[in-house]
């Protein structure tokens, strides 16, 4: 499927927005108090330092759109999984249902990033390419 296709979103009501803003500034507040000064010394640094707690703490929260009755109905055992915005602790069936093959630790998107890295570099460069790109780590043997 299309990529912009899948990304469309519905528009937020100016409540939703507002109420959304509050929530991005305490988040934004937590993660500045739990931030070395030296990371906030440059440019690079603050953008190292935001993708790390994004992909840690903040993203794998909100990477699933899941009702909290349908995670309630899953008794599963947990299996964690790279994605883009993190790693998110999947269940079998709902690796099923979305349809990734089992015992794969990485999402759609970071396998085709992580194929398109091994296509033109080592599989150690390419470890260390995708890390520099997406933030996340993934081991040159799961390439």
């Amino acid at each position: 499927m299309e990529y912009a296709k899948l990304t469309r979103t519905k528009v937020m009501t100016p409540e939703e927005t507002q109420r959304l803003k509050a929530a991005i500034t305490e988040i934004a507040s937590i993660l500045y108090k739990n931030t070395s000064p030296e990371a906030l010394e440059n440019l690079e640094g603050i953008e190292k330092t935001v993708r790390t707690q994004m992909l840690s703490s903040v993203s794998p929260q909100i990477a699933f759109f899941l009702s909290n009755k349908q995670q309630a109905q899953i008794k599963d055992d947990l299996d964690k999984s790279r994605i883009c915005v993190g790693e998110l602790s999947i269940t079998e069936k709902q690796a099923q249902k979305l349809g990734l093959e089992p015992r794969t630790h990485l999402s759609p998107v970071l396998e085709k990033c992580s194929l398109r890295l091994c296509a033109n570099e080592s599989y150690q460069n390419a470890e260390e390419e995708l890390e520099a790109l997406t933030g996340m780590k993934v081991g040159h043997s799961t390439l």
